[in-house]
């Protein structure tokens, strides 16, 4: 028994011997700061292993940095500064201010017009209703508050009336031609609104056609018309800004229109024709443009209902 035990105390140290041998060099190391400072053999260097960067991790490398994330940044707000550019341009673009003001005063322009004429005068209404006119307008600037205007209008119509039980029917026609000349002169010039007073010499030649039917037959003779004379017409007014791209024109006028027998083109009265229009002008780019314009006579109640558009050259 005694034996057993000395054996067993004799192998204590070769097994402690045998615990510290079987230690790596490295955790050797970590407890003797000597063993620190000493060269790690090429066989530790094997177990951390040297990362070789590929080009496309160097590229990603390179995306991080403080540099080429400055580039990134510079090219999004120039792209974003060059849209803003564009938009604020395109808005300029599309802000349309007529040099002047919107007004056509001063300007020299030309219009096309259309427009649906009722005529008060009740037996000529009955005849015909409503008819069209077609027409054109000119204005040429002659000095800074003086205009020349050259104005022409068409109409022409031809139909049929239905006899009632009471009356006869018929067949009509007509033709209506009329130009003329005038000078217009602005005054009392304000920053939106300035007022004008006008005078037109004009020329007018009206021809009509007249058959009375009977069960879709004629009967009785051809009654022809024929008109010619002069028209002169006074207006005074005024027209003013309401946008940029908008203006409104507003005037009275008188009118006589005579031919060789004295007599009124609407009427038989040698009164002058009064009444009142009123207009709005739209401009939809530097040169050209819209206008509505409604008239009325109080002699004959005519109305007018007319829409244009011009340009400005």
């Amino acid at each position: 028994m005694q034996a057993k035990i000395t054996r067993s105390c004799a192998a204590v140290p070769f097994l402690l011997l045998a615990t510290v041998g079987c230690q790596t060099p490295l955790s050797l190391a970590t407890r003797s700061p000597n063993l620190a400072n000493q060269d790690v053999p090429a066989s530790v260097a094997t177990l951390h292993p040297t990362t070789t960067n590929t080009p496309l991790a160097d590229e990603t490398l390179r995306a991080q940095t403080p540099e080429h994330a400055l580039k990134i940044s510079d090219d999004t707000i120039d792209v974003r500064a060059d849209q803003g550019g564009r938009i604020a341009n395109f808005d300029e673009r599309t802000t349309v201010t007529p040099e002047g003001g919107p007004g056509l005063l001063g300007k020299q322009t030309f219009r096309i017009n259309a427009s649906s004429n009722r005529p008060g005068n009740k037996a000529f209404r009955s005849l015909i209703g409503s008819y069209a006119t077609l027409g054109t307008d000119a204005s040429l600037p002659l000095g800074p508050a003086t205009d020349l205007t050259i104005t022409g209008r068409w109409s022409g119509q031809s139909g049929s009336k239905a006899e009632t039980p009471s009356t006869y029917g018929a067949d009509y026609k007509y033709s209506q031609d009329y130009v003329s000349l005038g000078i217009r002169q602005s005054f009392w010039a304000r920053e939106k609104s300035k007022g004008y007073a006008g005078l037109k010499i004009g020329y007018y030649d009206f021809e009509g056609e007249l058959q009375h039917t009977e069960n879709g037959s004629p009967i009785g003779s051809l009654d022809t018309f024929e008109f010619e004379g002069a028209l002169f017409t006074f207006l005074t007014g005024f027209e003013t800004s309401l946008t940029p791209q908008t203006s409104l024109d507003c005037w009275v006028f008188g009118n006589s229109t005579f031919d060789d027998d004295k007599k009124l083109l609407r009427g038989s009265s040698q009164v002058i024709d009064v009444g009142f229009g009123a207009g709005l002008v739209h401009w939809f780019g530097e040169d050209w443009f819209g206008n509505l314009n409604l008239q009325y006579g109080f002699e004959e109640s005519d109305v007018i209902l007319g829409a244009g558009v011009g340009v400005s050259y």
